[in-house]
């Protein structure tokens, strides 16, 4: 293996946008001789089992019960949020060995390395990647101690040169946040299509009917799962025949099953239930249009799916139309382009001819060509070198601060779950652009 290892530090391989990259990048660094570690800070029933069986294939996969003299049984009572309190063993170093870059996607992540980082070389260069622009930047004027601890990381303690936005937007929301400059952190897009020539969707010109998919989590700051049960109704309504099939799970899926009861759409619209990721370019594929977020928008348009931007926390159905036509490489997030109504985008998509749909699949590869995993994994090795210096070391690993830190963590995340939600989503939901 090459000299660049990385370890990435992760809460659990859920099937989500982040979890997906990591293991997309870890299947690239592969075919480039690369080595990656991968901690979880859950146990393994909390991870999804086709990524595990998949990631386990290009990665060292590593769980709390790995790191530490713990007995296993209790090891598995642990939440995620009290990972920064376990004992380490000292023999991991030997795990460890030869790590040359420690990537992590939040707070409790970096936390957990500070309290792993005595195994590791100090000379190790360590980022913080945003994957999505309200990680930092949620809540009110009162935070809890957690947060607060997260925020003066992000802030005041790391260097820029440790912090990397896979979106140009998130720039001016940090400055006008907190008044400080991000004009030297590492701006490069989200590695999302793999080194594989892209397979064009085939149209069959004496169809038709249109095919509407989603695949994603249904959950709250997603509006665009409820917004486009609405669009189905009309499109319905305007004489455009269409079906529409959903992929995936969450907390809306009960709300998103009575409105379309409501609406009687039962018969065009389908809750499909989880897509396993290995099957995601053949589903997909069959499909003329994808509403969605994330990288899973990427993906359908590298497969040369017209893909039709869902903006996250929006009040209508409205978005910025299709990925291919949008400058850059931000997309997600509300505020960044000229919103249109989603009924209109797709009934103007549905009067082109066959040779112009054709036309605008190619596009749509061209565009997620911009988000290639080859480009990523060589930005993540380029990125500038900083480190966790050892007085930031020292103080994020301190048993008092870790203890306090997860004592905030959990009973946060305890009392969002008695008022039906959960903290993931209050981050999601909460706006700093209002």
């Amino acid at each position: 293996m090459g000299r660049f290892k990385v370890l990435f530090i992760h809460s659990s391989l859920g099937m989500g946008g982040v979890e997906t990259f990591y293991l997309r990048m870890a299947k690239q660094r592969a075919s480039e001789g690369k080595s990656t570690v991968i901690i979880l800070l859950s146990n393994e029933r909390r991870s999804d089992s086709s990524l595990l069986a998949e990631a386990k294939k290009y990665a060292k996969v590593l769980f709390l019960k790995d790191l530490t003299y713990l007995p296993n049984n209790l090891v598995w009572l642990i939440p995620f949020h009290l990972s920064l309190l376990i004992p380490l063993k000292t023999n991991i170093r030997k795990q460890l060995n030869e790590i040359t870059h420690v990537h992590v996607s939040c707070g409790i992540c970096a936390f957990f390395y500070a309290h792993l980082s005595k195994f590791v070389a100090k000379n190790v260069k360590f980022t913080i990647g945003l994957y999505h622009s309200l990680e930092f930047c949620w809540g009110g004027e009162v935070l809890p101690y957690f947060e607060r601890k997260n925020r003066q990381l992000f802030f005041d303690t790391i260097d820029r040169k440790s912090i990397i936005f896979f979106n140009e937007s998130m720039v001016p929301l940090y400055e006008k946040l907190s008044g400080q400059s991000f004009r030297n952190v590492n701006l490069f897009p989200l590695g999302v299509i793999e080194k594989v020539a892209p397979v064009t969707a085939v149209s069959n010109p004496g169809l038709k009917l249109l095919r509407l998919v989603s695949v994603g989590r249904l959950v709250a700051f997603k509006t665009y799962n409820l917004h486009m049960l609405d669009v189905v109704a009309n499109l319905q309504k305007r004489g455009i025949p269409v079906v529409y099939d959903i992929y995936g799970d969450g907390p809306m899926q009960q709300d998103m099953k009575l409105k379309i009861d409501d609406y009687g759409l039962s018969s065009i619209v389908s809750l499909k239930g989880r897509l396993d990721y290995s099957l995601f370019s053949d589903v997909v594929s069959s499909y003329d249009i994808f509403i969605g977020s994330g990288t899973a928008i990427v993906q359908a348009a590298g497969l040369g799916v017209s893909a039709i931007v869902g903006i996250e926390n929006v009040d209508a159905p409205e978005t910025y139309g299709f990925l291919a036509d949008l400058p850059g490489f931000s997309y997600n997030e509300d505020g960044l382009y000229v919103k249109k109504p989603i009924t209109e985008v797709i009934e103007k998509f549905y009067c082109l001819d066959q040779k112009s749909r054709i036309k605008f699949s190619h596009k749509h590869v061209e565009k997620a060509l911009e988000f290639s995993m080859e480009k990523c994994s060589l930005n993540f090795d380029n990125t500038p070198h900083s480190i966790l210096n050892d007085d930031t070391r020292n103080r994020y690993s301190n048993a008092v601060f870790r203890l306090r830190y997860s004592a905030s963590f959990i009973f946060t995340s305890f009392m969002a779950k008695l008022k039906g939600s959960s903290l993931s989503e209050q981050v999601r939901v909460n706006s700093a652009r209002e």
